[in-house]
């Protein structure tokens, strides 16, 4: 099919309850592009018709890199139709179905991008009314690209009923609308919450059966934080989106382009290596049931400040455990030094002791034998002295030189040659000379 001779319809990208989105091709620029129909059911509504035309007038009136471009819209026979650029990606929607929730450092970034987008539409007067996954494209280089434009002022009417159901619109109403309040940029801002809450947890906000059911929780419920539900989520991130959750507009955003600047210095605040819910402490080792319930009470991060000082805490801590492990050693040398010290302390007195014993021992062998010596000297000298005189040593020393004795009476001048052999065999006296000495005594006694 070709609409108004130049644009040749494709396959069908999406459908929705104000039209139907076409891929098609531009015959004219030789370019793809995106074609959005009313549908025919809507082709006589003058409501339907007139809220149509302000879509496609209020999106080609915006600029903006965040928002897809309006190249055409016009009338072929009945058919209305919308041209726009064809964004190569995924919505939010289909994303969420094939790949669940993100990291949180994407929806931070998918959030600052569609607050952009929106800021520049508030600013030009255009409040979208229809946030939600499927409204916003997601291409494969992390751009944003936010969709229909003023398609929610058409269901506006049938949103708690019929049209609620089919683009779940009710899953990310602000409350005031509920109320039947006019919408403005806070309401916006509500819807925006509502994408962030889903895209960090899987799941919208508050569910229900009923359309019904869900707008009521979004009156009087409150959601459990992210942070709750993902660990992961900074507590930072997950305050900001509570923030944008919450039931009464003063308390939300002033506008989106707000919202847009503390996203951007949300995500600069917290650096990569520190995102985590819990402050990361260097503790020295616990043992026992102790160490469990020290990790268990590790603070909560609650200021986007404390991020910023935490890697010089960090460097500060390494610095710290450093010195501990420096000391440590230290005190392990000494005390191994010390140690040794004691042990040769110990050690040294003993060798001593054996040392002073075996110099008492060779004194005592060098005084017993200085003595001998001199004994034998003396008995040598005195030639005069009778044989009784001699004998006496022998007697004093036992029975051998006895034995001995009669010999030496009966022989006379002999028993004088024979008393130095008593002598060796009498005791002390002889015992202590070498046997050469011995000899050597003997003449000068005859």
């Amino acid at each position: 099919m070709i609409l108004a001779g130049r644009y040749e319809l494709g396959e069908v990208l999406g459908r929705g309850g104000m039209g139907v989105v076409y891929r098609a091709r531009d015959l004219a620029l030789e370019r793809v592009v995106a074609v959005k129909c009313l549908p025919a059911t809507s082709a006589d509504d003058p409501v339907a018709v007139a809220r149509f035309q302000r879509e496609a007038l209020a999106a080609a009136a915006l600029t903006h890199p965040n928002i897809v471009t309006v190249f055409d819209a016009g009338l072929d026979g009945v058919e209305r139709f919308i041209v726009m650029e064809c964004v190569a990606g995924r919505s939010l929607d289909r994303v969420l179905r094939e790949s669940g929730a993100l990291e949180w450092r994407s929806t931070v970034s998918v959030g600052r991008q569609v607050a952009s987008a929106l800021a520049a539409a508030h600013q030009a007067g255009i409040v979208h009314r229809d946030i939600k996954p499927g409204n916003v494209m997601l291409d494969g280089t992390g751009t944003v690209k936010v969709l229909d434009f003023g398609i929610a002022r058409l269901a506006g009417g049938a949103t708690l009923t019929q049209t609620a159901t089919v683009l779940g619109s009710a899953h990310y109403l602000a409350p005031e609308l509920a109320h039947g309040a006019e919408a403005d940029a806070r309401s916006d801002i509500y819807a925006l919450g509502c994408v962030l809450y889903e895209l960090l947890t899987g799941a919208p906000p508050f569910a229900g059966d009923q359309p019904v059911a869900v707008l009521a929780q979004h009156m009087s419920a409150s959601p459990r934080p992210p942070c709750e539900l993902v660990p992961a989520v900074p507590v930072e991130v997950s305050e900001l989106v509570m923030r944008l959750l919450a039931k009464d507009p003063a308390q939300r955003q002033a506008d989106a382009a707000e919202l847009e600047a503390e996203l951007a210095e949300l995500a600069q605040s917290i650096e990569p290596q520190t995102a985590v819910t819990r402050v990361q402490t260097l503790v020295m080792p616990v043992a026992g049931a102790g160490a469990a319930e020290l990790a268990s009470t590790v603070p909560l991060r609650t200021r986007a400040a404390a991020a910023a000082r935490l890697p010089r805490r960090v460097i500060a801590a390494g610095t710290l455990l450093a010195a501990v492990v420096a000391l440590t050693l230290t005190g392990l040398l000494v005390g191994g030094g010390g140690r040794r010290a004691v042990v040769a302390a110990r050690v040294r007195p003993r060798a001593q002791h054996h040392v002073r014993a075996r110099r008492r021992r060779t004194a005592s062998h060098t005084a017993v034998a200085l003595t001998s010596t001199t004994t034998a000297t003396t008995t040598t000298g005195t030639t005069a002295a009778p044989a009784s005189t001699q004998s006496t040593p022998a007697q004093q020393h036992g029975p051998p030189a006895q034995q001995h004795g009669p010999p030496g009476q009966q022989n006379g001048g002999p028993g004088q040659q024979n008393g130095p052999p008593g002598q060796q065999n009498g005791g002390p006296h002889a015992g202590g000379l070498p046997p050469g000495q011995a000899r050597k005594l003997g003449p000068p006694a005859q």
